[in-house]
């Protein structure tokens, strides 16, 4: 049987532990419906703050606005007619705009007004002529003059080959120098140099032989005096030891860009290489000197871009002009992928950062 002590504990102990458990527990929910009230009501008050300082702003504040309410005018919005995404509200003045629309059409009637007048005058201009020939001698005349202007701009440029061509030394016969020029514009000295060097030899004029006299002497057989090999292989060495200056393209060859891609981003350090050069007195002398013997450009591969910011760092620690192109990632590649690496200087410099790598 139960002990007394015990049937007295349960009558009179488990009540009293329970009023106490429970008054804990109303106290607690209560002191937190107190807290979460307060928080409301700060939150309400500093909703009516901010309502009044946008009213005060000109801004009109809507009243009683509830989730569904929004809902609903979201749901009413016309996104098909785009005239009714934006406009004048009730409370905006549209005067200024009114005002630049109506400078905007006045500036418009005027300049159609003055083409007319012109477009009257030319008319005019050209019923004077009393006959179709007339009109077209003044027409050839005119072209006339834009030939002159060009010869003379060709004029200036053969000047410039065969100054460079008899400074290199690669012939003394100014004749020689003018007529592979010519043969060769406007690719350059370059190409004006290789052209001579192709005709050094008698074998070269044999072959030819069955063309007629002009274009024998059109393709300086009159000047062209049969040479050795070891004098063409001096001329080779001699035109190559004149460029003092090249550009190399290293290519991320991990990004597995395709072949458009490539060219692209090539063409890009290419451009940027250059204009680099060309902020600096000595980039701008060393580009001079560059396009005048060939603009030698070498595109190379590059393991990955771990490799492509190290040839970077080093090519900038040797005080070369250098490049980085990054890709904003529009097609196959991802945003701000280094893909091209430029690098211009002296040929040894170049050659000490990128001479390990090979041809793409």
């Amino acid at each position: 049987m139960v002990n007394k002590s015990s049937l007295g504990f349960l009558k009179k102990g488990l009540p009293f532990f329970a009023i106490i458990f429970g008054g804990v527990y109303g106290l607690q929910f209560f002191q937190k419906v107190r807290y979460d009230f307060r928080q409301v009501k700060k939150e309400e008050v500093s909703l009516e703050e901010v309502k009044e300082g946008l009213q005060e702003g000109g801004l009109r504040v809507k009243e009683k606005v509830t989730v569904d309410n929004i809902f609903q005018e979201i749901n009413e919005i016309d996104t098909e007619n785009w005239q009714n995404i934006r406009g004048p509200r009730d409370f905006e003045s549209n005067e200024e705009y009114l005002k630049a629309k109506k400078e905007q059409q006045e500036v418009a009637v005027k300049i159609r007004k003055e083409r007319k007048l012109v477009t009257s005058e030319i008319d005019n201009t050209s019923g004077k002529f009393d006959n179709k020939e007339e009109q077209e001698d003044k027409e050839k005349k005119e072209i006339d003059v834009t030939e002159i202007v060009t010869e003379e701009d060709k004029q200036l440029y053969y000047d410039e080959v065969v100054g460079c061509i008899i400074e290199f030394g690669i012939s003394d016969n100014v004749e020689t120098a003018l007529l592979a020029a010519k043969r060769t514009y406007p690719l350059g000295v370059d190409a004006a140099i290789d052209w001579i060097i192709e005709r050094s030899n008698q074998s070269d004029f044999e072959s030819s032989s069955s063309e007629s006299e002009d274009t024998d002497l059109d393709m300086g057989g009159y000047t062209s005096q049969p040479v050795s090999g070891d004098v063409l292989s001096q001329l080779n060495t001699l035109r190559k030891s004149l460029r003092k200056y090249k550009m190399v393209l290293v290519v991320n060859m991990a990004l597995g860009m395709g072949k458009g891609k490539l060219a692209a981003q090539v063409g890009h350090a290419v451009l940027g290489t250059y204009k680099h050069a060309m902020k600096t007195p000595e980039g701008q002398t060393a580009i001079s000197h560059w396009e005048k013997v060939g603009q030698v450009k070498v595109v190379v591969k590059g393991q990955d871009t771990e490799q492509l910011m190290d040839i970077f760092k080093a090519s900038k620690d040797k005080g070369l002009w250098s490049y980085i192109v990054q890709d904003a990632g529009y097609t196959q590649i991802p945003p701000g992928s280094r893909t091209v690496v430029g690098i211009f200087g002296p040929v040894e410099d170049v050659d000490d950062v990128t001479g390990s790598l090979k041809l793409l």
